[in-house]
């Protein structure tokens, strides 16, 4: 009996140091592409990392939509860490609208593939605002457990 109740009592033990060990951070690779991040929602839990990775093929900054946090401006191919902790703001976005100064940047293919300057402002024509959802990449993160997918 004494052997019965050991063993009980080291199963218990066992049980109980792997059950209040802590778990281990992870990493999440948020990637910038062109229109969109991917993936779009990110589970994730305090402790974690994020890294974005720009692949748009222009230089971008990711922010929290409250301003609560931000990346450094990374150029195409840079990435930037962004360490979760609880109640940080959860939604995060990049502007579409050209930050550059002049008109270089606004001259490009149209859709049939010809040259055109039809993005090019002139003093009849206003800028789009930045803040529109149209004009934005929006991405999310997530704290709840991702969701579990059996595998029948």
């Amino acid at each position: 009996m004494l052997k019965t109740f050991r063993a009980g009592a080291a199963a218990a033990a066992a049980t109980l140091t792997i059950a209040a060990s802590p778990v281990a951070a992870e990493n999440q690779d948020i990637l910038i592409m062109e229109n969109a991040f991917f993936p779009e929602l990110s589970y994730v839990q305090p402790g974690d990392t994020i890294t974005f990775i720009n692949m748009s093929g222009i230089e971008r900054a990711v922010q929290a939509t409250d301003a609560s946090w931000t990346t450094e401006s990374l150029s195409d191919g840079d990435s930037s860490v962004v360490n979760v902790v609880e109640q940080m703001e959860k939604n995060f976005r990049i502007s579409l609208t050209n930050e550059t100064e002049g008109d270089e940047e606004a001259i490009g293919n149209g859709e049939d593939g010809a040259l055109t300057d039809d993005n090019v402002l002139t003093d009849d024509t206003a800028a789009a605002d930045p803040e529109t959802e149209e004009n934005l990449i929006l991405g999310k993160l997530n704290f709840a457990a991702p969701p579990q997918f059996s595998s029948n």
